[in-house]
């Protein structure tokens, strides 16, 4: 009975998480499209593009969860951009963004474990 309430909660927090990136990232895809408001376009790309990094070093535990919530924080707005032509430099980088932080879960992942793991053994 336990065991499935902890299979609740945990997909009820993931789905959270997800939900959560999302909504950002189709916020951040909105304001590309508007017309003339480059400063808000450049400032929440920076925005965006720190609380990513954030979020996927906080999910790290979890390489999935943490490549999914960059994933759907960052392309909303990337293939908006690349689909319309908006800002094709902007895009890219933030695609090769995605790509590094995508990078640095894996990385990330593995060394969290074996760090656990070698914590264990010595103890």
């Amino acid at each position: 009975m336990g065991e499935r309430y902890e299979t609740l909660n945990k997909n009820i927090f993931f789905a959270s998480v997800i939900v959560t990136a999302l909504i950002w990232g189709i916020t951040y895809a909105l304001i590309i499209l508007q017309k003339e408001e480059y400063i808000a376009q450049m400032l929440i790309a920076v925005c965006i593009c720190g609380l990513c990094a954030g979020g996927v070093v906080a999910f790290i535990p979890h390489r999935r969860l943490s490549i999914y919530f960059n994933v759907s924080m960052l392309m909303p707005a990337t293939i908006i951009m690349l689909i319309n032509g908006l800002n094709i430099p902007l895009a890219v980088m933030i695609f090769l963004f995605s790509v590094y932080m995508v990078l640095i879960a894996y990385r990330g992942n593995r060394e969290y474990w074996n760090a656990l793991e070698m914590n264990i053994c010595w103890k």
